[in-house]
């Protein structure tokens, strides 16, 4: 009873809008329903507010069926390539004759279906890119962020009555935005999948297609963040290791901050200040004259991993006696509102460290219990924080199936490759990994093509495939580093 009601809301819909615009009427209606409407660059989106209709509660069957009667199987076979032309072309006008509008119509709606649920995509909670990054539309390739800063001239003396004040000049600051990279697939329906498509799995289908497509995505950022890149053997240098020049964005090279002349690796160990402690510190950049590598924000195979709370005392101890390289003041790094990534096995113990009463005193001087009962508190620490939690299998597979560059406080580049085995304190394990900062601050995403799903018309050689519709799923961006000072890496 239920599939009949949909039938005929179906039905009635087509009818109603075949006489005030035909089928071009009729499609949008639809796709309205579905909950797809334009953003304000003319592109789909998905809207789901304003769905009116769940797209999952169609069937091919059911909605060729409610347009072209029981015998749709033979009126679909006789007439899809007319009505494929029809979708693009407009042949006929408003209002057509015969079984041509209908099985149009028909196509139309399974578009629509096809077209939501790869819309709907990245709103899966699986997909956390951009937690981690500010994204930024971009309108040509290439190019920089250009920054104006302060030359840190700070007053240094007691000025005289009438003596004028010193001149602070101001600097550029140029951060090199890295080159797009285009991924998408084009999913080609057939006739014979509209007719056997019989146990409902088509849309299925369309949704890995989306999928694949925004793991693309998921993962040039994640690669960017975790600073992914493999192994080359003995000769594991930094030219090998990290991406340069044209190879910037290529799959398994690490992404490195390229800032006023100056190409780093993001993740540096070492101590702010102390030359012989922090890989670059005294290279001075060739637009600006400052020293913008020397800082420091990792400590890798720490042995601490996430056994206890001193891993974020030992992550604010380095990044707080971090400075702006301008202005030579501290970096602003607090725990609060940072977003923090662990792996979805450590989800759980990191939830703990954050919120578990009287944290700091059991951890200083023991949990008293001499009355029976331990001592507590209702101050709740996480919720002073506010931490973003995040975790991704994704994101951790890619540090077990390629592995991370690692940097020695004296510069040398090495490669790790993580492994999956439990325990919050194991050495290389991905559920002993820490990522933590202000990663909108410090990570952009160059936007040249948002995600974007296109029905695309039909060409003679797919007609000759005896293809009914094809859906282009497609994105363009990369992601770069303008701040690597204010985020934090760790594993035991």
């Amino acid at each position: 009873m239920a599939q009949a009601k949909k039938q005929k809301k179906l039905r009635a819909l087509f009818e109603q809008s075949m006489p005030k615009g035909g089928l071009p009427e009729f499609r949008k209606n639809w796709e309205q329903s579905l909950g797809i409407v334009d953003d304000d660059n003319g592109r789909k989106k998905f809207n789901p507010e304003k769905r009116e209709v769940d797209y999952k509660e169609f069937q091919i069957g059911a909605t060729c069926e409610a347009l072209m009667g029981p015998h749709w199987r033979e009126c679909f076979e006789q007439r899809w390539q007319d009505a494929s032309r029809l979708r693009f072309e407009g042949v006929g006008g408003m209002v057509l004759s015969g079984d041509l509008p209908y099985v149009s119509a028909a196509i139309d709606v399974i578009a629509g279906l096809a077209n939501a649920r790869a819309l709907e995509r990245p709103m899966a909670p699986q997909f956390i890119w951009n937690d981690f990054c500010s994204v930024n539309e971009i309108t040509g390739e290439g190019g920089f962020d250009v920054i104006v800063r302060s030359a840190g001239d700070p007053p240094s003396a007691d000025l005289a009555e009438g003596q004028s004040l010193p001149t602070s000049t101001l600097l550029g600051s140029r951060v090199h935005r890295n080159r797009t990279l285009s991924q998408g697939l084009r999913t080609k329906i057939s006739k014979w999948t509209i007719l056997d498509d019989l146990t409902g799995t088509l849309y299925a289908a369309i949704d890995e297609n989306a999928d694949q497509v925004l793991n693309e995505r998921e993962r040039k950022v994640a690669d960017c963040v975790l600073g992914v890149s493999l192994t080359t053997g003995a000769a594991n240098t930094f030219a090998l290791t990290v991406s340069q020049g044209a190879s910037i964005g290529s799959d398994n090279l690490a992404i490195p901050v390229n800032q006023d002349g100056l190409t780093f690796f993001p993740y540096q160990k070492g101590v702010y200040g102390a030359a012989a402690a922090n890989a670059g510190a005294v290279i001075a950049s060739p637009q600006n004259g400052k020293y913008i590598r020397n800082y420091g924000n990792c400590n890798f195979t720490d042995g601490v991993g996430l056994a206890d709370y001193n891993t974020f005392v030992r992550a604010l101890g380095v990044l707080v006696r971090n400075r702006d390289p301008f202005t030579g003041l501290p970096c602003n790094v607090d725990l609060s509102g940072m977003t923090i990534l662990v792996s979805p096995a450590a989800e759980v113990q990191l939830k703990f460290l954050l919120s578990a009463e009287k944290l700091w005193q059991g951890g200083a001087v023991g949990i008293a219990t001499a009355s029976g009962t331990a001592t507590v508190s209702s101050y709740n620490y996480a919720r002073e924080l506010a931490p973003q939690l995040r975790s991704s299998q994704l994101w951790m597979n890619r540090l077990s199936d390629v592995g991370v560059t690692t940097l020695a406080a004296n510069g040398t580049y090495a490669h790790l490759t993580f492994n999956q085995t439990a325990g919050f304190t194991t050495a290389a394990s991905v559920n002993s990994a820490l990522y933590m900062g202000h990663y909108k601050r410090a990570v952009r995403y160059a936007q040249r093509t948002p995600y974007s799903v296109i029905q695309v018309p039909i060409g003679p050689q797919e007609f000759g495939e005896e293809c009914v519709m094809i859906q282009d799923v497609r994105e363009r961006g990369q992601a770069y580093w303008v701040d690597p000072r204010i985020v934090w890496r760790s594993w035991c």
